[in-house]
């Protein structure tokens, strides 16, 4: 069996988790909501890959509005206030991880355990137009702590 490439950040993720074992296509409306909200690496992973999971659900690229509202409840209003925040990714255990548009990777929830992790961020870089950067090393970062 041939490996798809898709970029060489993204083939060292797939080293890690594979091809995916489920995908769902991208409706052009969901495109066009998170357009320039999103890094657009991310959108091409989605016009490539659509939603998908990874290793039987040990890794997933979701579609953020199905977390819009629980990402609401979770971080409140003030927080909601400070950046346009969006779940761009799942673990199979349950973490959210959360993309600010101006902040990048900025929170992970483990709603099982009703903990919230504030990251670092990469607001800076956000801001220099480095999101697809930022983006690859969300995934290589993932592909690290993530055990298989």
């Amino acid at each position: 069996m041939s490996t798809f490439i898709i970029d060489e950040d993204f083939d060292l993720f797939m080293e890690d988790f594979g091809q995916p074992d489920w995908q769902q296509p991208v409706a052009q409306a969901i495109f066009n909501r998170y357009r320039g909200r999103l890094p657009d690496k991310l959108l091409f992973y989605w016009e490539r890959l659509g939603f998908c999971r990874f290793k039987k659900g040990l890794f997933w690229i979701v579609n953020p509005a199905d977390y819009e509202e629980d990402l609401t409840t979770w971080l409140g209003d003030e927080v909601m206030r400070q950046d346009n925040y969006y779940v761009i990714a799942r673990s199979g255990f349950g973490e959210l991880y959360v993309w600010g548009e101006k902040s990048g990777f900025t929170f992970e929830i483990t709603p099982t355990l009703g903990w919230i992790y504030q990251k670092k961020g990469n607001a800076k870089e956000i801001a220099y137009g480095k999101s697809n950067q930022e983006l690859a090393m969300f995934l290589g970062l993932n592909r690290l702590n993530i055990q298989i």
